[in-house]
């Protein structure tokens, strides 16, 4: 028989094997999920993925990447980049530029070369035997690279907010509680707002990562290094609002973790230091692509403080924001923004201010405060300004459960069992996981039609030599859907024509991009969403249409031919429940009896 001795070695080991586990299994969730959610925002894809592409596809060093801008699209460019304008740094884009021309080095490299058509089934789904995607002629072809390093780059982004949740969920382990830790980490690698925020090239997404290490320092007491990421954050991230979260940490820092006046003087200059330096640093990236020396991020800031900006975009209700909030966070949301504050005044008024209070109180319930007072009375909404408090929302809504069994206990006045607890934990988030990956299964099933259709661009143009007359591809009501230039093949532009939308479209980058000799060759831009007609084309310059089957711009002429066809559900037809979550089975069974209607997303030939 073993010794008591031997059986904690055996435990022990079997717990660090498990524990070492947990980061590769957690990384690669997220870096399948970033491969199979939608783009459900058009602002990721015309305000980041296409001046990302630009900066990639148009330097000077583009040949070296089996690329030269010539005839092929550089990408399309919105007022917010316009010289004029300069609302958006580019210095939240030059990071992931290195990570793309990383990756486009590895894939070009004939020593480690494997096409991307060997690989990419693993990181998307798609059917390797279909000639409309990947064909034996493309070869070593760009198209493929560049599907290849825009699937790689998504997976960068899912790797790094894993390797954020993994630091921060470490950190609530050592300084608050193991069970709070776990339950938080199952919460957030299944929700659906995480699965789908997780991989956004957005950022309010990146502040989720920031808000994730500066709250890791917070937690450690680790000042200056939080000081560091939160100015980081704020200037490079270039959407200055998601510092409202850290303002609570940072006022506690200065006042309660002070104990001397020098002390406070010298995390104040440490500060301004890291300040200054990155700011220059901001600005000069900035002045290498507008052309001139601008303050990006303080643009942005005064356009949106100024008032009535951003509704020219959409106005919504405040019911906008709790509907999103139980779509992806189902119960989670519910027990985060009401529950946990009124416990939170309940402990106060009853004088148990712990550690852990202290703690959630400036980490959790204040920004939450913050962030919802800021952003709900707004009347421009959109999904991706909650990204931000996704992390606060899950571990919120673990400690009110927590706070809640252990005040039944004490009501009852019985010993709390942990096994017990265990369960009443389990019997809550296991169904609040089940309903989130319905959800996010429902997301990537019903909506991913328009990657699958423009990947298949590659395969389609294969043939076609750098000297041909460009194509031109165009779309009509579905131009929110685009992709992004990573999709169309060398000597392809994308077109727009004429749909219900009257707004203001971007156009193809110039040579110049967003620097002053870009004002000479470009179409004028807006500030106010007007419409600018000059941005459409005549349906007889169209090579291509991709778009809704039944969409005003899908010709019926007998010229045209359909090369291929997708799934795309038709919300408006079908029912409600089908339409927030997928029931394996039943569903099936909804499409026969026409509860759960498809359209189609086609590429037709003209």
């Amino acid at each position: 028989m073993k010794t008591s001795q031997q059986q904690h070695q055996s435990t022990w080991k079997s717990i660090s094997f498990l524990t070492a586990l947990v980061p590769p299994l957690y990384i690669s969730w997220r870096i399948y999920w970033a491969n199979r959610m939608p783009i459900m925002d058009c602002d990721e894809v015309y305000n980041y993925w296409e001046p990302l592409h630009f900066v990639i596809y148009n330097n000077d060093g583009a040949e070296d990447y089996g690329h030269s801008a010539g005839n092929s699209s550089r990408g399309l460019q919105t007022w917010e980049y316009a010289n004029e304008y300069a609302l958006r740094t580019y210095a939240y884009i030059y990071p992931t530029k290195f990570v793309s021309q990383w990756i486009l080095k590895f894939l070009l490299s004939s020593k480690v070369f494997v096409p991307p058509s060997r690989w990419l089934w693993f990181l998307w789904d798609v059917d390797m035997n279909d000639s409309t995607v990947f064909s034996s002629e493309m070869g070593q072809s760009l198209d493929q690279h560049k599907l290849g390093n825009f699937f790689l780059l998504r997976s960068f982004l899912g790797a790094a907010m894993a390797c954020c949740e993994l630091v921060w969920l470490f950190s609530l382990s050592q300084r608050m509680s193991v069970r709070i830790s776990f339950w938080t980490g199952v919460l957030m690698l299944t929700g659906a707002g995480m699965n789908h925020a997780a991989a956004a090239y957005l950022p309010s997404s990146t502040w989720i990562m920031a808000w994730m290490l500066c709250s890791s320092c917070f937690l450690y007491q680790w000042n200056y290094l939080f000081c560091v990421f939160a100015v980081i954050a704020t200037l490079v991230i270039g959407w200055p609002f998601g510092v409202v979260l850290l303002i609570p940490m940072g006022l506690f820092i200065l006042i309660a973790r002070q104990t001397s006046l020098k002390n406070l003087l010298q995390v104040l200059l440490w500060t301004a230091l890291v300040t200054g330096l990155v700011q220059y640093v901001v600005m000069w990236i900035d002045e290498q692509e507008y052309g001139r020396w601008t303050l990006a991020t303080l643009n942005i800031f005064t356009y949106n403080a100024a008032g009535g900006g951003d509704e020219l975009y959409g106005v919504e209700p405040a019911s906008y924001y709790v509907k999103n909030l139980l779509l992806n966070w189902n119960i989670v949301a519910p027990l985060a923004v009401i529950v946990m504050p009124l416990l939170m005044m309940i402990l106060l008024v009853a004088g148990r201010r712990q550690r852990d209070w202290w703690n959630l109180t400036v980490m959790v319930f204040a920004p939450l405060l913050l962030w919802l007072a800021i952003t709900v009375p707004r009347p421009h909404k959109e999904e991706r300004f909650l990204f931000p408090i996704y992390p606060i929302l899950c571990l919120g809504a673990v400690w009110a459960l927590d706070t809640l069994i252990e005040g039944i206990a004490l009501v009852l006045s019985r010993p709390q069992s942990p096994r017990i607890r265990i369960f009443l934990h389990s019997m809550v988030w296991v169904v609040a996981a089940c309903l989130s990956l319905s959800r996010t299964i429902a997301l990537s099933k019903y909506y991913s039609a328009p990657i699958s259709i423009y990947s298949k661009l590659a395969a389609v143009t294969s043939e076609r030599g750098a000297g041909d007359e460009p194509l031109l591809v165009c779309t009509c009501g579905e131009w929110y859907r685009f992709p992004s230039s990573f999709f169309l093949p060398k000597n392809t532009h994308l077109g727009f024509l004429r749909s219900s939308f009257t707004g203001q479209l971007p156009q193809q980058f110039s040579k110049f991009g967003s620097r002053p000799e870009s004002r000479a060759v470009l179409q004028p831009f807006n500030d106010q969403n007007l419409e600018q007609t000059e941005r459409y084309v005549n349906f007889e310059d169209c090579d291509w249409v991709i778009d809704l089957e039944d969409s005003e711009c899908v010709s019926n002429d007998e010229t045209s031919k359909i090369i291929a066809r997708v799934p795309f559900l038709d919300a408006a037809a079908t029912s409600a429940l089908h339409r927030i979550l997928y029931i394996p089975f039943l569903h099936e069974g909804a499409v026969l009896s026409g509860q759960v209607q498809y359209n189609n997303y086609v590429l037709v030939k003209l």
